[in-house]
Formats: structure tokens, sequence, C-alpha cells
């Protein structure tokens, strides 16, 4: 069989499935404006875009009180009763370094009323307020302009059979506090049969289901049954829950409300950024989300009678990729089925061969962990959001490199198993690529046991020739074991590994009894192999730049599909050409520079301490050249209390003449008040309180902090406001060691020299911020 003949079919398997991807991932037409009420315009939705995206309007701010004002105005043009519901609301944030969040805030809840007023609603939640320094209009704009158009849309058809409540919070970027003040109330929590949240992750991309709530298989079934444009994967719900991350519909866990949660993922360079703007935003986006919103909540609001309820199952909705839904125990049968065509296929395969096979299916995963890691070292890159963010400015390409570098690692694994004997120079490669992510600053265990892992794989796998049969019967065997093991821990996920392992199975049936089996093969692998790059591309989206480990479970339920396609004499040199191309894009970030289009993000503030002492401050971990400039002389790498958990660059600064927050502390019957008030006008407090003893009760404004100063140590809270004062009330032992440190982020502006084009202010940089410190022995 001549080269070309042996690397046709994996050639055609590789661009149909980019193919595929290209086109399914592409997002929907706009529908004009002049279209018929009753549908989804994405065209009339850009002007509610616009409408909240004058200007920043962080939760506090008298912008975010104008677009409340606009939206309320227009609400009740569209027939809604809109109620305002002010309040405190409060709740521990999320990741590495937890602290307490509280904030005045003020939701809108508006309403259209149906048939039955009795029924329990069905819910649109979105968030009015946007980050600091950002116009929002992606986060949460699209959000809300999403919900009117649907609310208008539904209002166009008559009076529904429930009502229709649209949750416009306030103060989600602040820490969910709207929605948690919303649904810390049972009476309102019961009124809601079912809740849709739309929010962003980036700026453009295909609307996305990526979340459901407990008890979700009806609304899941009538999404699927009446959404267009769907894109969702039970995987993804299921992975979600196991991340820190969080929405406003996180508030909500605990209540048994049935939900489904939807963002966008690509066009995250933009995310919380000044360029969260409406130029920025792709109308197709838009749409993307009402093909999806619109139609299930209208299913549920004119349905009287009460929503299903059962397990999501295992779904994935991909256009044109794969469209499939199922209890979770079918996957059981699946597997019996994949497992007899497998057994059909490999039929007197030779077990030693087999398992080196296996070994060297494996030996893909930890070897693509390793060079992708090893890759992710070659583009400079350090670990907070903002050199992240230098990443996103052309993720494609990074993306691009990273399934290089898996397709070289598949190709060198190709040429192993077929010609044996190349065992030490693999070995030795695992070591270079460790050593050299090593070198470049990746974390040293990690590196070391993914380096040690490849090595001993390779010595055993690639020991000596495997044959087309047993390189077959490795590769399913794994699928096999991967898809049962997942099948008993997290069905959800089986749709990844096994689909995969069937259409593999498939291929190798083909393969070995019909002429002309090697097309087959690579026809049935076309659809799975699309949807494991579709899936991908989220799930690394989703989990960030810091984590290029995750392409590795995507390579490995790949080779089970390309592996036995990827053999051939050239394969040596195509891995070679791969792998080098991949070093040339990851190597550009190393020395790219910002664009106008693309600029670097910049944070610098001016802080007084409690000291009195005055400094210019960056929390960034590589502030750009401009931003040290800035800074002044004598930078040096500090901790700070209240600016940032990490230490930051620091300098010397001239006197700030503003006054700090102002500390005051009553006893009272056992009872604890503590009041600290802005002295000037800042709406941001962060509070620092370090007990030697437990505090008990402990309330902001009336509302319980649970668990908060249960035991000594520090404690820290930041309090959003108009810039009114903060009100913590407690019980103390007598003789209570209490200090508390203020910081106030106030209005104030910081002098600066002018900003290069190529780089913006990023997340309320350019304030000036003011401390104070005080202490106490409570009697």
């Amino acid at each position: 069989m001549s080269r070309l003949k042996i690397l046709l079919p994996l050639l055609a398997l590789l661009a149909s499935a980019l193919a595929l991807v290209v086109w399914s991932t592409a997002p929907p037409a706009v529908v004009p404006a002049d279209a018929a009420a009753t549908r989804f315009s994405a065209a009339r939705a850009m002007a509610v875009v616009r409408m909240v995206s004058e200007r920043p309007h962080p939760i506090g701010s008298p912008e975010a009180a104008a677009v409340r004002a606009a939206l309320t105005a227009r609400l009740r043009a569209l027939g809604l009763i809109v109620t305002a519901q002010p309040g405190v609301g409060a709740g521990m944030s999320s990741g590495a370094n937890p602290s307490w969040r509280a904030a005045r805030v003020e939701n809108l809840v508006a309403v259209l009323p149906g048939a039955d007023r009795a029924l329990p609603a069905v819910a649109i939640m979105v968030h009015t307020d946007s980050v600091p320094g950002s116009f929002g209009a992606a986060d949460d704009g699209i959000g809300v302009a999403v919900a009117l158009e649907t609310v208008r849309a539904i209002a166009a058809e008559g009076r529904p059979a429930r009502d229709v409540m649209l949750i416009m919070t306030d103060g989600e970027e602040a820490g969910l506090l709207g929605a948690r003040l919303f649904f810390a109330d049972p009476a309102r929590a019961a009124r809601i049969a079912a809740v849709i949240n739309v929010d962003s992750r980036g700026t453009a991309g295909l609307g996305t289901m990526f979340e459901t709530g407990p008890g979700s298989g009806g609304l899941v079934s009538l999404y699927r049954r009446h959404a267009t444009n769907r894109f969702a994967h039970s995987a993804a719900t299921f992975l979600y829950h196991q991340l820190p991350n969080s929405t406003d519909l996180t508030a909500t866990r605990g209540l048994d409300i049935p939900a489904l949660n939807f963002a966008f993922l690509d066009g995250e360079f933009d995310y919380h950024t000044p360029r969260d703007h409406i130029a920025s935003i792709d109308p197709r986006t838009v749409q993307s989300l009402g093909d999806q919103v619109l139609p299930v909540v209208r299913a549920v609001a004119r349905d009287p009678a009460p929503l299903a309820r059962g397990a999501d199952g295992v779904f994935g909705d991909a256009a044109g990729i794969v469209a499939v839904r199922y209890p979770a125990w079918v996957g059981w049968p699946l597997l019996i089925v994949a497992a007899a065509l497998a057994g059909l296929a490999v039929r007197g395969a030779a077990p030693g061969p087999t398992l080196r096979a296996a070994a060297a299916t494996l030996w893909i995963a930890v070897a693509t962990a390793l060079a992708v890691r090893a890759g992710y070292a070659l583009t400079g890159v350090g670990d907070d959001w903002g050199e992240h963010h230098r990443i996103m400015a052309a993720f494609g390409r990074y993306e691009a490199a990273l399934g290089l570098l898996a397709l070289a690692v598949v190709l060198v694994a190709a040429v192993a198993l077929r010609r044996g004997g190349p065992r030490w120079p693999i070995t030795i490669g695992c070591g270079l690529a460790g050593a050299l992510a090593l070198l470049l600053g990746q974390p040293p265990l990690g590196v070391a046991i993914l380096a040690l892992a490849a090595g001993l794989l390779a010595l055993f796998a690639f020991a000596r020739p495997v044959a087309a049969i047993e390189l077959r019967a490795g590769t399913l065997a794994v699928g096999l074991l991967l898809s049962l093991a997942l099948q008993i821990v997290a069905p959800p996920l089986t749709l990844l590994p096994l689909w995969a392992t069937l259409a593999a199975a498939a291929g190798a049936v083909a393969e070995r009894g019909i002429p002309g089996g090697r097309w087959i093969a690579a026809v049935v692998a076309v659809l799975p192999f699309a949807y494991l790059l579709v899936f991908g591309h989220a799930v690394l989206l989703a989990l960030g730049i810091p984590t290029p480990e995750a392409v590795a479970v995507f390579a490995l339920c790949a080779a089970l599909l390309v592996l036995p396609l990827a053999e051939g004499p050239i394969g040596g040199v195509a891995a070679a050409g791969c792998a080098l191309v991949a070093a040339v894009l990851l190597l550009a970030f190393r020395w790219g520079a910002p664009t106008e289009r693309h600029p670097a993000l910049s944070q610098i503030y001016a802080v007084r301490d409690a000291a009195g002492r005055s400094w210019r401050v960056s929390p960034l971990e590589r502030p750009d050249d401009w931003t040290m400039r800035a800074l002044g002389a004598d930078v040096a790498h500090a901790t700070m209390t209240l600016i940032s958990e990490d230490p930051v660059w620091r300098a010397p600064a001239g006197p700030i003449a503003l006054p700090p927050p102002a500390i005051r502390v009553t006893r009272n019957q056992g009872w604890t008040t503590l009041r600290v008030a802005p002295g000037s006008g800042g709406r941001t407090l962060r509070l620092a309180l370090e007990v030697d003893r437990a505090l008990a009760d402990v309330s902001v404004e009336g509302v319980a902090l649970p668990g908060f100063a249960a035991k000594p140590g520090t404690w820290r809270l930041r309090w959003q406001s108009s810039g009114d004062p903060v009100t913590l009330r407690f019980r103390a032992p007598r003789g209570t060691r209490l200090i508390v440190t203020a910081g106030e982020w106030t209005e104030r502006r910081l002098a600066l020299p002018a900003r290069p084009a190529t780089i913006v202010p990023w997340l309320g940089s350019d304030r000036v911020i003011v401390m104070s410190k005080a202490a106490w022995r409570l009697k």
C-alpha cells in the first residue's frame, strides 16, 4: 500500500472533523428588527444592550441607578409590573482565599401576569451591574437584552398561562449579592417553578447551556424539544459543579428549583475589561441565546401543568455533530454493545502486545499533559489573570498549538508501535520536555510526576512492534475501561469516551472484515472526533489558560479513533513538524507586544496605609513598563493588608490628604457594635477583623453572617454601598482583643502619566485608597 493511501483516511478524518467544527460552532444569522413580533430578534435586542452599556455601572454607582431607571421604564412600557427590591445581600466568596461580602443592593422584579396568578412563575434571571471600569455590554447587557426580548415576544402572543418573572439582580459582580437577597426569602423562592439564568464569560460565540438545577429533567426535555441552535452537554453540567465558579444561579442551590444556566465563552479577551462595550458584541451571539431561551421559557409559560421533575440524564447537543439524550442507565447496554463489537474486531489478539498498546494509549494522555505543560511554559505567561490576558488575545493560536502538540504525541506513538525499539529516545524526550518545563518555572512536583510516568510507560509500551490487531485491542481496552469507570462514578461524562469507543469498535470491525474498511473506520470516527474537538474547546475556555492539561483527556479519547489510522513511514517527520509549528506559535506569545485592539491590562492605586504612609501600588504579578514607571522610584515587592492576598509592587508616594474611614466600637449588654463610616464617600470598604476569641451571632446591617469569626484569627469583609457606613453587631466574650483595619476605596482618581493606547486600566484601577486601624480590649 502506498504512503498516500495509508495516510488518506487519517487526513480525511482530520479535515472533515475540523470543517464540521467550524461550520457547527458558527452562531446563527441575526433575525431582523422587522420580523414577526412573536420571534426573537437580536436586531431588536441590541437596542437594549446599547441602552444598558453606555457607561460602566458597578454596584452602588449613580450609573447603576440610571440603568435600573431606564429598565424600569422599558419594562413598564411592555406591560410588566415592576417592583424595586432594596436590601442587604451577603455571602461568602469562593476561591483559594474566601472572604465575606455584603452590600446594599436594589433588585428589579418584573412580572408579566399570567392567566392563573396562583401558579408558580417561570423566571428569567440576569444581573444589571458591571465590574468597575467595564461597560458591561456582554456581562450582562446581553443577558438583560435576551430577557427583555424574550418577555416582549411572549407578551406579543397574548397572556401566558402562568406568570413570567424577570429577576434583575444587583451586585452579581460583587458576590451574587442581589440573588442572595432575593432567594433568602423562602416565600419568594416558592413562587418560582423554574429559573433560566443568562450570564457571560466572554463577548462572542455560541450560547451554551452549561448548568442545570435539581430535578431539571423535565426542563431539559422542554429545552431539547423546543430550542433551536442548541449547545449543551451533560458533561459540562457535571464538570461545572466540581468547579469553584459561580453565577447568580448559585444562590438557588439547596432550594430544589429546576433551572437552566446559559452563557457564552468566546471573546474572553474583552471580558471584564473596558473593551466590553457595544462595539465588541457579536449580535449573532445574542440570537444564539434567544433561540434557546425564548422557546423554553415560552413552553413553561404556556403550560399550566406542573413541570415534570427527574434526572437530567446523559445528553449532548452540538448542531450538526450530535443531538442525543438518554437516561443514565442506557450507558450500560451501550457499553455492552461496544464490548461486543470490540471482541468481534480483535478476536485472536495476543495479550502481551495488546497490553503494550494499552500502555501506549495511556502514554498518549500522560505525554500530552507533559507536552502542553512545557508548551504553556514557552509562552512566558505568568499565573495571574492579567498575564493570561495575553493568550486570550490570540486564543485560537494557543488552542491550535496545543492541538498540534497532542497530534505530535499521537504520531510518535503510532511510529513507535509500528517499528518498536525507539523507547529510549522517547523516554529521553519525555525527560527533556520535563526539564524544559522546570527550567521555565513550571510547578516542579507535577512536572516531575508527568515526566516520570511518561518515561516509564514509554519503556514498556514501545519495547517491540505491535501489530494492527493488537493496536486496536489495546486502544479499545482502554476506552472500555474508561467508559466503565465513568459509567459507575459519573455517567454524565460517558458521552466522551463511550461514543468514541463505540465508533472505534465499529471501525475496527469494518477494517477487519470489509474491503475498504479503513475508510469506513475514518467515516464513523468523524462525528465523535468532531464532538471531542468542540467540547474540548469549551472546556479549555471554561477552565482557563493555566490548565492546558485538560487537553490530555480529549487526546486520550481521540487516540481511540486516530491512533489505529495514524500509521505510515512519514509519521515521525509529521510529528516533528507538528511540534515545531506548535513551538513557534507558543513562543510568539513570549515576544508579542500589545496592540490597540489587544491592549495590556494595568492596575495601579495610591494608598495611604493605617500608619499614615503613602504608596503607589500595583497588584499585578508582572506589571508592564508603563505601570512600573508610574509607580515611581524604589519599587519593591511586599505584602499590604486589604490590597491583595498576594504580594504587591509598591513604591513611596507623596502625601494623600483625604480623611480615612472612621472606626467606632460600642458595647451594650453583651452585644458589641462595630461601625465603620467612609471618610471620603467611598462606595467600597474592606474590613479585616483580628480576634483572639470566637465571636457569635455576627450580623452586618441586620443580615446574619453564619460562621464569620467563629474562631480566633483574621476575618475579612468587603462592604459596598452608595457611600453609606457599615455596622456589624456580634457577641464577644469579655476581654476579647479586637483589631480592626479598614480600607476605603474612594472615588478620587489618581493623577498618572498618560497611558499609551496599548494599555488600559482594569477593575477599578487608578483609585485612591485610604486606610485606618484601631484596637480594643472589650470590657
